[in-house]
């Protein structure tokens, strides 16, 4: 998983804690998302690989859009999946501001990790010539 997958995840569930304040139904902004590309109910739902009544569930709040399927849904439309919860001004709020930092914030881990791993190796190899060298 890399690291903007597992970000997506953690907003994901931060969104869903959060989203009784300002978020609107799923629902509808499934149906505007729909109506933004201009493609029908048939369409989406060839590209998200269910039958048109499922689909059609989804966009009347009939029932619930699980986790996998709302990536799948950002992946059609090319947004991130938080973008689907934001409505009205939303995406202009903290949100962003957050997000940015989460994102700067995995960046420098990934970096950290990866410098990690680097001495781990030097260490390794160290060690590894070290007994090399020495008698048994």
């Amino acid at each position: 998983m890399n690291v903007f997958t597992h970000l997506n995840r953690i907003i994901l569930f931060q969104l869903n804690v959060f989203k009784f304040r300002k978020m609107g139904p799923i629902s509808s902004k499934l149906k505007l998302l729909r109506q933004q590309h201009r493609l029908t109910q048939v369409q989406i739902a060839k590209k998200l690989n269910c039958s048109i009544p499922a689909y059609s569930k989804m966009e009347t709040g009939s029932t619930d859009v699980n986790t996998a399927r709302l990536f799948q849904i950002a992946g059609v439309y090319g947004i991130e999946v938080y973008e689907i919860f934001l409505t009205g001004d939303d995406i202009t709020g903290s949100y962003l501001t957050e997000i940015s930092s989460l994102r700067a914030e995995l960046l420098a881990k990934k970096d950290e990790i990866f410098l990690m791993q680097q001495k781990l190796i030097k260490l390794y190899e160290s060690e590894r010539d070290v007994s090399i060298v020495k008698p048994s």
